[in-house]
């Protein structure tokens, strides 16, 4: 995977949630952008909510990326790191917020 100082960080997110994450083979990437460095796509096994995940090279270029084609979407920031969730359930939306999100 990605030489990315939060890679190890999400990997083990991603593979400690409370629901298996797989890889969202469909999703259309982000091409063009030079402030992400390699961007992933997940969907959770049973209740199909995604996470975009787009390795910035600072925070100040996730937000940017934010911004600029999530601004309608529930996003976070950690580190350099932008995720954003697409869920039709609210609470479950805050749920992977929250978790992604970490101790910051």
């Amino acid at each position: 995977m990605l030489e990315h100082p939060n890679t190890k960080q999400f990997e083990w997110m991603l593979n400690n949630y409370k629901e298996t994450f797989l890889t969202d083979e469909e999703h259309q990437y982000i091409a063009g952008d030079t402030l992400i460095q390699y961007q992933a796509y997940f969907i959770t096994e049973n209740s199909n909510d995604s996470i975009s995940l787009f390795f910035c090279k600072n925070q100040n270029g996730a937000l940017n990326i934010a911004e600029n084609y999530y601004a309608n979407k529930p996003y976070g920031a950690n580190g350099a790191v932008l995720f954003v969730i697409n869920s039709n359930d609210e609470y479950r939306t805050n749920d992977l917020l929250s978790w992604f999100s970490g101790e910051e």
